[in-house]
């Protein structure tokens, strides 16, 4: 059995077919895992809770575009089976394709918020009904926090600049977490979103899309 390789550190998405590929769900929650972990199609199809036949014309479009690859190739009842690992930690986006200033940057920029916001909401409901069935089938109460709010402030550019400070070194922090070699006493994975923007509304001489 070969070694799986060690993905790259960021993946830099410079296409919109690309980007239109994983910002499906789906698809990036099988990117998701895949960054933690080499698994086959029905292993998979298993975390994810889908079918494991629905899952192969995702894997292909993954696979077609760079974002996994086959990390190695095992036999299992005199049978060849693939094994699939992402090829990067990390998604970023080429700043090239986030002009606003253009119609095709500006469905760029709504493709990626989508991507990022769905793959939260899909991810956090699957996660809440495992947990659901783990309880009903007996397993024993393991209270974990979970943390989701929106607010918005007033606050000066200052602040705002300071708070935006604090929460790039946390972020920068969760990434280092995340960059590390994988646990040997599997750890359970924890997600992270974070969005911090100014919230800026049209004035009387600004016009609307209406």
């Amino acid at each position: 059995m070969e070694t799986p390789p060690t993905p790259k550190t960021v993946f830099i998405i410079r296409d919109l077919e690309t980007l239109r590929v994983i910002a499906d769900p789906v698809r990036m929650q099988i990117f998701e895992t895949l960054t933690h972990a080499t698994l086959s199609p029905k292993l998979l199809a298993h975390k994810l809770g889908l079918a494991t036949s629905k899952l192969y014309y995702h894997l292909n479009l993954l696979e077609q575009h760079g974002l996994i690859a086959v990390a190695e190739t095992v036999m299992v009842a005199n049978l060849q089976e693939k094994r699939y690992r992402a090829t990067a930690l990390y998604l970023d986006t080429d700043p090239a394709l986030l002009a606003l200033a253009t119609t095709q940057g500006q469905d760029t920029v709504l493709t990626v918020l989508a991507s990022t916001l769905n793959t939260t909401r899909e991810d956090i409901f699957r996660s809440l009904r495992v947990r659901a069935a783990e309880l009903a089938a007996g397993s024993p109460a393991n209270p974990r926090h979970f943390v989701i709010s929106r607010q918005s402030a007033r606050m000066t550019e200052e602040r705002a600049d300071e708070f935006r400070s604090r929460l790039a070194a946390l972020l920068e922090e969760f990434g280092g977490i995340a960059g590390e070699p994988e646990s040997p006493a599997a750890d359970p994975i924890y997600a992270f979103t974070v969005a911090f923007y100014p919230t800026i509304h049209f004035n009387d001489d600004q016009p609307s899309a209406e």
